[in-house]
């Protein structure tokens, strides 16, 4: 095996002298030191490395001893070579784990009574996944989503080491660079790109990202890898294992080491393990299997939470909006566990499944989100409801607005890793912002008429106001429009945008409210009466403590036909209305107790006689008699003629005859 580390001592020995040069190398003057190369090949001065003569190691060594080591990508060669040895390695390591594992392997180990080492297999998984790690830096994956790079790459490594052991290979000591093992990046004379003989694979130089300076297999050669294995993949394979390693990969469970049940199905019908669109027939069957069962249970699940009584009240009702959103982006991240890392999925449909995922499990992350932020608000509210310093309304608009914003921000985040660029993603916005805003022309006019209400703070949420002609209290202020309840309980909508246009009155915010009164007395009220009750009720609003001071006005009005009447004005002061209504009623009480106490009545609202005694009479009832409606004439009816008979007609005929 590649992997086996050498004796301790060679490889201490080699890799204190790698140091040791390295060292002379750093502590020369810098007069000794050779010159830079010049900037003929566009290396950035970031990976320029000291111009000295490295060491070449064999990819094989340098994995053993340096575990961490990246992959050579410092020029073609040196990227090719690297990718056959680390490929050649993991596939060796994987299928030993797989036969101690399963198999004929484990039957001899039992045999010869070492029974399976649990530590030691995963050990050899773990670096079976370390090794593929670099095997994925000689990959330009900008191409790829983020969602779905991990696995997709892995499986394009997987891909592009069968068809290098299918196809034929130039010598190395041709293939331009240095052997694998310098990381030399200063190689002068190298071409930006190469390209395998007779293939359209293309290893080239990167010139810009993370990987700038490096020689690794093209976005374009990246692209066509499944295109490239479905032409190869009947081919004889040069490897010293002849299994394909991708396809044991793509038709097993598990991550790179199947469990030991997949046996059982290895047993079964090889039509079983035939790939159709990346994926054996059994993995088909076990991810309809799987998404069917997730969704019966989450539609239960959402029926059962719809079912639940008090989803009414605003705190109850976001509280389980966001347990059924957790539970749901949860089922569909476990879901995706399942179909990846233990059904194995894998190809065309990968990128389908995982990315449909993806992209619901952001937008019940930014639900969820949106949703916390509002039920933060209420709870907000619940706790300040008894504070009239608050205004409720703009704190839920001020809220909703905020999550708006947030949910956003977290959607345009999933956007990016779903591969969709992020200035295409601004851009989208910005022009789709400009179709909306024309589009809703009318929402936004009400959301700009709400925000200048605010502003301006002419009205607020409980303030006794009347528009045009509908008096009530305003019940709430929206981002829309306005919602007032009016005194027949009827509850009135008027969008924002023509709120801040019309003319209103706002009762509440009066300083004082104005009382008139007028009080009909009966013509037999005497003059001495009526000046003592003016001077009393004078007197009586004078005393009231929430009256203004020389604003009490009380006069003899009028005299009219429905009696002696005396009017009364006052300003109190009052916040509210109720305040009001209840002050006008203590002065309408004590005003009439005055009336009383003068022995003096108020005139009914209808006319009265007075006769000669004084005494009241009622107007006399003429009864006016019964018209009795006329008899209608009989109309009069024409006798018409008889129809006469086809018989008598028959009859008639033959008598002419005869």
């Amino acid at each position: 095996m590649f992997l086996a580390l050498p004796s301790e001592a060679p490889a201490q020995s080699l890799y204190q002298k790698y140091i040791k040069q390295q060292q002379k190398e750093i502590l020369k003057a810098p007069s000794e030191k050779p010159e830079m190369p010049g900037d003929e090949n566009g290396m950035p001065e970031t990976l320029r490395m000291p111009a000295m003569p490295l060491m070449e190691f064999r990819a094989k060594d340098i994995i053993g001893m340096f575990p961490l080591a990246p992959a050579d990508t410092s020029s073609p060669r040196a990227t090719l070579d690297s990718f056959l040895d680390i490929m050649e390695e993991t596939n060796h390591l994987i299928q030993e784990a797989y036969e101690e594992n399963t198999g004929m392997g484990a039957f001899s180990m039992e045999t010869l009574g070492m029974s399976k080492n649990h530590e030691r297999l995963q050990n050899k998984i773990h670096l079976a996944e370390i090794l593929l790690e670099r095997a994925r830096g000689c990959f330009d994956l900008s191409g790829l989503p983020s969602a779905t790079r991990q696995q997709t790459s892995l499986e394009l490594v997987l891909q592009l080491k069968e068809i290098l052991d299918r196809i034929p290979l130039p010598p190395f000591p041709d293939i331009p660079g240095t052997a694998a093992g310098t990381y030399d990046f200063n190689q002068a004379g190298l071409e930006n790109s190469w390209t395998i003989p007779f293939t359209q694979i293309v290893i080239t130089k990167m010139t810009e990202g993370p990987q700038q300076g490096e020689y690794v297999f093209s976005a374009q050669t990246v692209d066509r890898i499944p295109e490239f294995y479905e032409e190869v993949k009947n081919l004889p394979s040069r490897s010293s294992i002849p299994q394909d390693l991708y396809h044991f990969f793509a038709s097993s469970p598990g991550h790179l080491l199947p469990p030991a049940w997949f046996s059982l199905i290895e047993s079964q019908p090889s039509w079983l393990l035939e790939l159709y669109y990346g994926q054996a027939v059994w993995q088909w069957f076990a991810l309809i299997l799987i998404t069917a069962i997730a969704a019966a249970i989450l539609f239960a699940f959402i029926n059962v939470m719809r079912r639940l009584p008090d989803r009414k009240k605003p705190v109850r009702r976001q509280v389980l909006s966001i347990i059924t959103s957790s539970v749901i982006v949860g089922s569909l991240i476990f879901l995706r566990y399942l179909a990846d890392y233990q059904i194995n999925i894998g190809g065309p449909v990968l990128q389908v499944y995982d990315l449909t995922i993806e992209t619901l499990v952001w937008i019940g992350a930014a639900v969820i989100i949106y949703k916390s932020l509002r039920l933060l608000s209420e709870l907000v509210l619940l706790k300040n409801r008894g504070a009239p310093s608050i205004d409720r309304s703009i704190i839920r608009t001020a809220t909703q607005f905020f999550a708006i914003i947030c949910a956003l921000v977290l959607l345009t985040y999933g956007a990016t890793r779903l591969n969709i660029p992020l200035y295409g993603i601004i851009a989208g916005i910005s022009v789709g912002g400009l179709a909306i805003a024309l589009a809703a022309q009318p929402t936004l006019e009400n959301l700009l008429g709400g925000l200048i209400l605010y502003a301006d703070g002419i009205v607020r949420v409980g303030d006794y106001c009347e528009f045009n002609k509908i008096r009530g209290h305003v019940e709430s202020i929206g981002m829309r429009s306005t919602r007032i309840r009016t005194t027949d309980r009827t509850l009135v909508t008027i969008p924002n945008a023509d709120l801040a246009k019309m003319n209103f009155m706002n009762f509440t915010a009066k300083d004082h409210f104005r009382v008139v009164l007028r009080f009909a007395l009966k013509y037999d009220t005497s003059a001495e009466q009526l000046e003592r009750l003016i001077t009393k009720i004078k007197r009586m609003l004078a005393k009231h403590p929430l009256s203004q001071p020389d604003a009490a006005k009380v006069r003899l009005e009028n005299i009219d036909e429905n009696g002696i009447v005396i009017q009364i004005e006052d300003s109190v002061q009052a916040a509210t209305r109720d305040e009001y209504l209840a002050i006008q009623e203590s002065i309408i009480i004590r005003t009439l107790k005055l009336i009383s106490d003068e022995n003096i009545e108020v005139a009914h609202p209808f006319v009265t006689n007075y006769g000669e005694t004084g005494n009241l009479q009622m107007p006399e009832k003429t009864v006016v008699p019964p018209v009795k409606p006329k008899p209608k004439a009989k109309a009069e009816t024409k006798k018409e003629p008889k129809a006469k008979t086809p018989k008598k007609k028959k009859e008639r005929k033959k008598a002419k005859k005869a």
